[in-house]
């Protein structure tokens, strides 16, 4: 596909790329460990849920009004984006003596703005267990959110947004 917009081009250092990829992962990390937490304990509260539904269900007792319960989101672990990309430029510094490199704009965006896909679905994550399940379009199993989910989940976003 043709894409007529010029690509703008920025020169900056290796080590400084490096500097901001090591940032955004330790943040990444941190707010990851948050949202396994978080994920482990609805999974805990997801088995018990389903054990139950799955006993009215055998017992013949499932009424109507009953909803299967629907497993929790898993978030996903992508910290090994950071260090392939960590890896990349440390032996770009090195073939390059630490020179200025040149590097498109939406490479700064991703490298120095932390603009990946993936930081932007786990943030969307973090946004949706905070908001209690509700936002963003795809509603989270509400049952297996509790206050401190929420609040734990909030305190983990604003990392990003502070």
């Amino acid at each position: 596909m043709y894409n007529d917009e010029p690509t703008i081009i920025c020169s900056c250092l290796p080590s400084d790329i490096i500097g901001a990829l090591t940032k955004h992962r330790e943040r990444y990390t941190k707010t990851l460990t948050v949202a396994k937490k978080i994920y482990a304990k609805q999974v805990a509260k997801y088995q018990k849920a389903y054990t139950a539904y799955t006993q009215k269900e055998f017992d013949g007792k499932l009424i109507q009004s009953d909803v299967r319960p629907s497993q929790p989101q898993s978030p996903k672990d992508r910290t090994v984006e950071y260090d392939r990309y960590i890896r990349l430029y440390k032996l770009t510094e090195k073939t390059t003596n630490d020179m200025e490199i040149d590097i498109s704009y939406q490479m700064y965006l991703q490298f120095f703005e932390d603009e990946l896909d993936f930081v932007r679905a786990h943030v969307g994550w973090l946004n949706k267990t905070r908001a209690g399940g509700r936002a963003g379009g795809q509603a989270m199993n509400l049952m297996f959110l509790d206050a401190t989910d929420v609040a734990d989940a909030d305190t983990a976003f604003m990392a990003y947004e502070g």
